[in-house]
């Protein structure tokens, strides 16, 4: 049981890893040029995003895990069969890529404007 309510939480903390790896080569190398710095920016950007999904993601699994003692990645498939069923997938769907589209652009405009 602890397993299977782990390996999300897992998921989740490896990512965090990649993440905290890639501020520091982005804070230790001042000397960087501006594409360098608003690459590893949109790329800090896009792992934010899927971490935040498999937060909630995650979330919705801890229940399934709980309530019909299935696996974390059985969870996930249902939790994912769920959200796609419910009229939440939409409005879930918007949320990521309506951010994700907004650093794409903002990324863009900079790398323009240099």
């Amino acid at each position: 049981v602890l397993f299977r309510s782990c390996f999300g939480s897992l998921l989740v903390a490896i990512l965090q890893a990649i993440r905290s790896l890639l501020r520091a080569v982005a804070g230790e190398s001042d000397n960087q040029n501006c594409c360098v710095r608003c690459c590893i920016c949109i790329i800090d950007c896009i792992l934010g995003c899927i971490e935040r999904a498999l937060e909630l993601f995650n979330k919705f699994g801890f229940v399934m895990v709980a309530i019909y003692g299935c696996s974390c990645l059985e969870a996930g498939r249902r939790t994912s069969a769920a959200a796609k069923k419910s009229t939440i997938f939409p409005l879930f769907n918007n949320m990521l890529l309506t951010s994700t589209l907004f650093f794409f652009q903002l990324g863009f405009a900079v790398l323009m404007a240099v």
